[in-house]
């Protein structure tokens, strides 16, 4: 898996789904999403289908937070991802929301 730095993440070209706080290994956490996405029906086919890349940051604190990334054309319906998302109850943001509301805890400042 890729590891990514906080300012990388201001350049990303697709926004993604950030997940907080995470130890599952990478592979087994891409099978469980895929899965529970297609399970959903918020989306279709393989987790390259929906994403196109998983990094793994660290914040200061050692939390270790999985980011994916958006593939350029994903197979899923965002309105459904958005909603299944909300049901996360704060396990998880977008990556456009994670870079304005985490700031601090990269030492970025605000």
């Amino acid at each position: 898996m890729a590891q990514i730095q906080f300012n990388q993440l201001l350049k990303m070209e697709n926004d993604g789904l950030v997940f907080y706080g995470l130890n599952d290994e990478l592979e087994d956490f891409k099978t469980i999403i895929n899965k529970e996405l297609n399970n959903e029906n918020i989306g279709t086919g393989n987790f390259e289908d929906k994403f196109k890349e998983a990094y793994e940051i660290y914040t200061q604190d050692g939390r270790r937070d999985i980011i994916l990334e958006f593939a350029d054309k994903p197979k899923f319906a965002i309105s459904k991802l958005a909603i299944w998302r909300i049901r996360l109850n704060g396990l998880a943001s977008w990556v456009s929301d994670y870079v304005v509301n985490s700031r601090r805890d990269f030492e970025l400042g605000s």
